[in-house]
């Protein structure tokens, strides 16, 4: 018996020992129907995106559409990207939030009646719905808060992104809405990628209005940035 015993122990041992250990997930990883999810915020999934050039840089909407069509995007915890410091402003320029910018319906109609109107009558439709105290702030020198989701990259700078207000804002198989983001544009040689996931204070002239090209809306907010700076720094 012991000799049986001792036979089973020499061919069980070595087989044990060369089982493949049980990879361990990472604590906090989100699981999709039983597949752990890679950590990528979508700033970062954008980036990759905008770098192997498909997104298109001069549609930001259909940039965050294809961003949230992308089903590889995995999405990084809240907990893990720094919130803002601060959403007060120094006082030497107009500070505006989202909750401003975004704080009333806007509707992009796309029936047969509407997309028929020549372009000028479109846009005048549409932009009908945007209030007058937000028109105010037009081609105004403002300040802006949120967070970068990168669509035009060159040289490894950030030349033109979409600004949210939430690093989960966007795009979890559907994008925020129209007045929801802002469209900003960098001079070259553009903004760091490093600031993607950060909290940012921009400042720069606002300009509202439907951008319609071939019938399509392309943005509502849009901002030639003069200065782009993690929030909590001073401009």
């Amino acid at each position: 018996m012991r000799v049986i015993i001792s036979l089973i122990l020499v061919v069980l041992i070595p087989t044990l020992l060369l089982l493949p250990e049980k990879a361990e997930e990472p604590q906090g990883t989100p699981i999709v129907q039983g597949k752990p999810l890679r950590q990528k915020s979508p700033a970062l999934v954008a980036q990759e995106m905008a770098q192997n050039k498909t997104l298109d840089s001069t549609n930001p909407l259909a940039s965050l559409q294809a961003l949230a069509a992308n089903t590889e995007a995995v999405f990084q915890p809240v907990s893990q990207i720094p919130l803002p410091q601060t959403t007060v402003s120094d006082g030497s320029v107009p500070f505006i939030s989202f909750d401003v910018l975004g704080g009333y319906p806007y509707d992009i109609d796309t029936s047969d009646a509407s997309m028929s109107l020549a372009a000028e009558i479109y846009k005048a439709k549409l932009d009908s719905q945007i209030p007058a105290q937000i028109l105010t702030y037009h081609n105004q020198y403002i300040e802006v808060e949120g967070y970068m989701i990168p669509i035009d990259f060159h040289d490894g700078k950030v030349l033109s992104f979409v600004l949210v207000s939430s690093p989960m804002a966007c795009c979890f198989g559907m994008i925020p809405r129209i007045n929801e983001w802002i469209h900003i544009l960098v001079e070259k040689p553009g903004v760091s990628s490093l600031l993607v996931d950060m909290p940012l204070r921009i400042r720069g002239t606002l300009d509202i209005g439907a951008d319609i090209q071939d019938q399509a809306v392309m943005s509502l907010y849009r901002m030639k940035a003069q200065s782009v700076i993690p929030s909590g720094e001073k401009h």
